[in-house]
């Protein structure tokens, strides 16, 4: 949504794959920006969608809907893939077919061009390593957050399975959908960066938990509505259970903190 100065960027990207046996899905919810006409020059390269303004959530399920292959790889419209990154992920796929969710590491790029790795920030790349196969991704997830929809390449049957992307939600919609689809099987973690995330300054890139900064309280809200929908599921496990419900009360703890010092 009224990405032109990035989109075509996140394009190329794709484009220039090693591995190529894609397609390459394309939804502009509603931009008012020019966007249609940025990517007029990709048009025998990409299906292009266009769809009133739903949201992010209602993008990302139009594109899942309307693909044909058996993995969906995500790519914001203003993140980038690496050149290999596809070809490295495929690779394990044939390596692990009975994974259903493939995480990768990412490097976030600072405005003033600062690079951290996501695992790295996150506490994570010990325990990821090179590759980690886990069995049930869930507790690792709640502990450390690590799956970003750019780095991920996921089965579009486990996508459907997991419900697909809530619709309703405008925040943590890509940890809600990674913690329902850590219940639907095995997933792989690999260490390496296959993608580049930008945090930018301009007023075009100012990000959803943003314009919610007159209410503190709002980030943990959601939170607490994503858990405690979470902790309803059948196929958690007993410590699943338990990890979800302590989840449950540190965001609850934390909306209180918020409340009470927005004087409420």
């Amino acid at each position: 949504y009224n990405r032109t100065p990035y989109v075509t960027m996140a394009i190329e990207s794709a484009l220039v794959q090693s591995y190529q046996d894609y397609e390459i899905i394309v939804v502009d919810d509603g931009s008012t920006d020019g966007t249609r006409d940025v990517l007029e020059p990709y048009r025998d390269r990409i299906r292009y969608m266009y769809q009133d303004n739903k949201g992010v959530s209602a993008a990302r399920n139009t594109g899942i809907q309307e693909s044909m292959g058996e993995w969906i790889a995500f790519l914001d419209s203003d993140d980038e893939w690496l050149p290999n990154k596809l070809e490295i992920q495929m690779g394990y796929i044939k390596s692990y077919p009975e994974i259903c969710l493939l995480a990768a590491n990412m490097t976030i790029i600072k405005p003033h061009g600062d690079t951290v790795s996501l695992f790295n920030a996150k506490g994570f790349d010990k325990i990821a390593g090179e590759f980690l196969y886990i069995e049930r991704p869930l507790i690792q997830l709640l502990r450390y957050n690590f799956a970003y929809p750019s780095a991920a390449l996921v089965k579009k049957s486990t996508l459907i399975n997991a419900g697909m992307f809530d619709q309703y939600l405008s925040l943590h919609e890509d940890t809600d959908i990674f913690y329902r689809i850590a219940l639907e099987g095995k997933w792989g973690v690999l260490g390496q960066s296959l993608a580049r995330k930008f945090r930018r300054t301009e007023p075009l890139m100012i990000n959803l938990s943003d314009r919610h900064s007159d209410e503190p309280s709002y980030s943990y809200k959601v939170m607490v509505k994503i858990v405690e929908r979470l902790q309803c599921i059948g196929k958690l496990t007993e410590y699943e259970h338990r990890m979800v419900k302590k989840h449950l009360s540190i965001y609850m703890f934390m909306v209180g903190v918020k409340l009470r010092a927005e004087g409420r």
